[in-house]
């Protein structure tokens, strides 16, 4: 990156009206789609903030946030970042973030949110692997229809990322390089690589992210809509069992990370294919999951079969509406029944349980290696 790099907050109207040329370079938003240089402006006297990137007097960044509630606590919120699209990839966005988060705990805020669209899988790399957000909550069509560039076509899936600013693996990310930590990456050759996490950054729940979409929207909207569906079917359903599982052992209205760390896909699938024929489990347990099976072979198929035909859209209908009918059916279960399905989800039984010697005669397995045991990172 050519030239000195500023980042500094943005008061005068002069500079926020310049936000409106970026946002429409960033997201390709007609004029009336952009955030109001006279609502940001409004917003920073309320005591909200918009940061900017200046590179040789040019704005080519900013992040725009404001205060909100989530049940008794105060959150900031940061409803919009980004960068110009000649100027992302130089570490731009990350140093914003990084000020935005300054900012937030001088002005007493220990926890910053905001939604993105996880399968844009650069949105996921940077979010979790750069900021080290958690993230718990997934909306279905949270935008509605959108007409941006970017999103034009597509349902507005989005996930909640949730920073905790002061967090001990948020202050060590905060304080490396941008290439120290990576979950996944592509080398030169293109091949996907894995690596390890710092030690003191706790394990995550992945989702795993079709690896061609932004192409595909290009190239075939159509196929792209409707591939998309059919991960928000399955999605659904997934996310159904999370919260099932977080509300039966721990209730709704305390921390759920556990539990949504724990539940692992394939774990998730084996163990509904063995439900299929429990009879302990009523009809409404055993239904939810055989679709979920079902769905989770279709959305694989979906994210990275890429060769597959064209879905037919009475079929993506079809699988959309059996996930529906699956939760409306599990969620009228007897609350015991839907909680030993989801023990029988999230815990192994002995006999899956691997008992491998380690030095001296200490072993691996028991009841805590379960689900936490291995997590894949795709």
């Amino acid at each position: 990156m050519r030239g000195h790099l500023i980042i500094r907050e943005l008061h005068q109207m002069s500079d926020l009206l310049a936000t409106v040329e970026l946002q429409q370079a960033v997201w390709q938003m007609q004029a009336y789609e952009c955030a109001s240089p006279y609502t940001l402006n409004a917003a920073v006297h309320a005591g909200g903030s918009v940061i900017g990137a200046e590179l040789e007097g040019r704005l080519v960044g900013f992040c725009f946030a404001f205060a909100a509630k989530r049940d008794d606590a105060l959150w900031l919120w940061s409803h919009m970042a980004g960068v110009h699209p000649d100027f992302q990839g130089q570490g731009i966005g990350l140093r914003l973030k990084r000020a935005q988060r300054e900012w937030g705990l001088k002005q007493g805020y220990r926890v910053m949110a905001w939604t993105f669209d996880p399968m844009q899988s650069g949105n996921a790399n940077f979010n979790f692997n750069r900021l080290g957000v958690t993230a718990s909550r997934y909306y279905v069509n949270y935008y509605g229809a959108m007409q941006d560039g970017i999103n034009a076509g597509l349902a507005s899936d989005r996930l909640e990322a949730v920073w905790h600013l002061d967090a001990p693996p948020v202050i060590n990310m905060a304080a490396m390089r941008p290439d120290d930590v990576k979950l996944v990456y592509a080398d030169d050759s293109g091949r996907l690589v894995r690596t390890r996490l710092p030690a003191d950054v706790p394990k995550r729940c992945c989702i795993e992210v079709p690896p061609h979409l932004a192409s595909l929207k290009q190239t075939n909207i159509e196929l792209a809509k409707t591939r998309r569906s059919v991960s928000t079917a399955y999605y659904a359903m997934f996310h159904c069992l999370a919260a099932s599982a977080a509300d039966l052992f721990i209730g709704a209205a305390r921390n759920p990370a556990w539990h949504y760390r724990a539940l692992e896909h394939g774990r998730a699938r084996s163990a509904c294919r063995q439900a299929q024929a429990m009879p302990e489990f009523p009809v409404e347990i055993r239904d939810f999951a055989d679709t979920f099976v079902v769905l989770q072979m279709a959305r694989q198929e979906a994210d990275y079969a890429l060769d597959t035909p064209a879905y037919q859209q009475s079929d993506v209908l079809g699988y959309v509406v059996s996930a529906e009918l699956a939760i409306e059916q599990f969620e009228k279960a007897a609350v015991d029944a839907r909680r030993g399905f989801v023990a029988h989800v999230l815990f192994r039984q002995r006999s899956e349980v691997r008992h491998e010697p380690s030095a001296g005669t200490r072993h691996r397995g028991g009841s805590l290696q379960g689900p936490f045991r291995r997590h894949r990172h795709r």
